[in-house]
Order: C-alpha cells, then sequence, then structure tokens
C-alpha cells in the first residue's frame, strides 16, 4: 500500500465509502482508518498518527471546526475539509481554513462520473500536498497569527495595482496579509485565490470584516480603484481591461479559455494586469500548490513591475512561489507577517 496515512472522517456511511475508494485508487496513498464521530476522530488521529485527516464539516457530536480546534491544539495533523455546499457548511469551512486546514474540497453527492473525477483528482492532489507538512502545520498557523495592524508613514508611489494569486493555504495568508493594510491604502487589489465557486461570495465577506478595505466579490465591469479588493469569482477567469469608453482600467470576467488548469487563472489576471499597467503593478504569490502563476509573474517583470513571493516557512505549501522564483523573476521573498508592511512601504498612500 502507499506511504501517505489517511485518516477519513465524515458523517455518512455512504460518503466514507466513496472517499476512501478515491483516495485507495492512487497507490500513493492509504487509508488507515474511518470514523463519523467528531469525538472518535480526535481519539484516532492520537492512536493511528495518520499523515492527513479528510474531514468533514458537519458531525453530529462536535462539528469540524471544533475537531480542527483540538487537533490543533492536542495533536496538530494535516486537515483537508471535504465539505457539502450549504451555507453554513461553506461559512464553518472557511473558519476552518483560517484556523490552518489545508485546503476544502467539495464533498461528493452522487456517482456521476464527471463529478467524481473532478473531486478525485482535486482530493488527491490535495492530500499529498498536505501529506508534505506533517509537523509544521502548528508552527505556521501560529506564525500566521502574528500580525499587527501597519501605518503608513511613505509616500505615494508609482504603484496602482497589486494583483495577488493564492491557492492551498493561502485564505489564512489573504486573511493575514489584508488585515494589516490601512483604510487609506493607495493601490487596487485583485486576488485569483482557488476556491470552489460557492465558497468565494462567503470568503469576501469573511475578509470585508477582517480589514479596513473594501473587498468584495467581483462583478463584470467592475473598475478597478484604489482601496479596494476584488476577488475573482470561483468559477470565471478574471483579467484587466481598458475601457475604450472611459479610460479607466475594469475587470473583465470570462469561463473561456476552458483550458486553463486552474479557475480563476493566476496567470491569466497577472499577464493582462501587466498589460495594462506596466512597471505600475506589483504581482505576489502567496500559498498554493502548483505553478499557476509564475508565467504570468514573468510578464510582470518583463514590463516593469515589481514581484513578490510569500517565503517558505510562512507558506502552507510552497508550490506557486517557488516555481515562480525557480523561473527567476522574483524580485522579493517576504514572510506573510512583513508582507502588508512591505506592500505599504512599495505604494504608500492613497492620493487625497
Amino acid at each position: 500500500m502507499g506511504n501517505i496515512r489517511v485518516l477519513v472522517v465524515d458523517d455518512s456511511g455512504f460518503v466514507r465509502g466513496i472517499l476512501t475508494h478515491i483516495l485507495q485508487s492512487d497507490n500513493e496513498i492509504e487509508v488507515v482508518g474511518a470514523t463519523g464521530s467528531g469525538n472518535a476522530a480526535i481519539e484516532l488521529a492520537k492512536e493511528l498518527d495518520p499523515d492527513v485527516i479528510t474531514l468533514d464539516i458537519m458531525l453530529p457530536d462536535m462539528d469540524g471546526v471544533s475537531v480542527l480546534r483540538s487537533l490543533m491544539q492536542l495533536h496538530p495533523i494535516p486537515v483537508v475539509i471535504v465539505s457539502a455546499l450549504s451555507r453554513q457548511s461553506i461559512i464553518r469551512s472557511l473558519a476552518a481554513l483560517e484556523l490552518g486546514a489545508i485546503d476544502v474540497v467539495e464533498k461528493p453527492t452522487s456517482l456521476a462520473s464527471d463529478e467524481l473525477y473532478l473531486i478525485s483528482n482535486r482530493l488527491i492532489a490535495s492530500v499529498k500536498a498536505a501529506s508534505k507538512l506533517k509537523g509544521v502545520v502548528k508552527r505556521i498557523s501560529k506564525k500566521c497569527a502574528e500580525v499587527s495592524v501597519l501605518k503608513l508613514p511613505h509616500p505615494e508611489s508609482v504603484f496602482e495595482v497589486i494583483a495577488i494569486g493564492s491557492s492551498s493555504g493561502g485564505p489564512s495568508a489573504l486573511k493575514a496579509l489584508l488585515s494589516s493594510l490601512p483604510a487609506d491604502f493607495g493601490a487596487a487589489i485583485l486576488v485569483a485565490q482557488h476556491m470552489p465557486k460557492p465558497f468565494i461570495t462567503h470568503f469576501a465577506e469573511r475578509l470585508s470584516k477582517c480589514t479596513q478595505l473594501k473587498v468584495r466579490e467581483a462583478n463584470d465591469g467592475d473598475v478597478v480603484e484604489s482601496g479596494v479588493t476584488l476577488i475573482a469569482p470561483g468559477d470565471k477567469h478574471m483579467i484587466v481591461r481598458r475601457s475604450s469608453l472611459t479610460g479607466k482600467a475594469v475587470v473583465k470576467l470570462s469561463e473561456e479559455p476552458k483550458d486553463m488548469p486552474c479557475t480563476p487563472s493566476v496567470d491569466l489576471l497577472f499577464h493582462s494586469a501587466a498589460d495594462v499597467f506596466g512597471r505600475r503593478c506589483i504581482g505576489v504569490l502567496l500559498s498554493g500548490m502548483g505553478k499557476d502563476g509564475a508565467t504570468g509573474m514573468r510578464a510582470i517583470k518583463e514590463k516593469g513591475g515589481r514581484c513578490i513571493v510569500q517565503d517558505e516557512s510562512s507558506c502552507l505549501i510552497f508550490g506557486m512561489p517557488k516555481a515562480a522564483i525557480e523561473l527567476g523573476v522574483v524580485d522579493e521573498i517576504v514572510p506573510i507577517d512583513r508582507m502588508a508592511e512591505r506592500l505599504a512601504q512599495l505604494v504608500g498612500r492613497a492620493k487625497e
């Protein structure tokens, strides 16, 4: 059997069976236990010491957030949330991501081949990435929490837009970053976060409550403006274009191209921001698996913009930042608890 040992936790016996089948279809993964109880999950985590836990957010005896909080305090293990798409489940899943869960994957609800194929690929990839983090989740989640609100002693700068890409581990990094920026931050912020479509609206709402900036899910045609953070929808790419009518930079949302590895695509966002803003653009890559954003960051670099990535020690998954570093396009490598300070230094205050 595989060398990645997984504990499956879900209140439905049917779903536990599907998840077990999906995971054990990969020869690198072994399911060492399964339960529908939160209390039992905590005990099994201590007894079995798995490499990864897949965790349902709604359990009969205690919710998944409470299970995760206990695990982070008593026996830290990388956790991948497997959630249904009800409003309550989504809100709790986002809370789990902020507590240190590695990723959230949509729960399979049928045996339809297309649905299972997509969920299977994402679940296996998330579990494999999470398995590499065993032993460091407690340290990382503590580091991400140590953030203070900054003041801006610096003058205006040429930078007008911050384009940010993130994936697994990104929600907690984005919360740490945005919560530390002041209300008069002098640039617009555009975010492509890999996350299932139903989660993005609630994610934007949660972020808006922890920052002095305006944060909302992007709509087609939104103007790119200082002090406003736009989050790409989970099922569409977000690109920047210059309006032929007003001359202002606006966002365009599209399902095309459909052959991109990720939706929303960080690469597409970065390329378009580089085309519109050139040297007035800063590209930022936060925690995430894969390589999305690396070639887009090269486009920003080639147009004279600045490229910054989150450092390995504060990333839950160092894939996306590492890919950009290996491409040789990164100007700065910054811990997440210093990222807001550095952006403030580069950007300065909003125009009066």
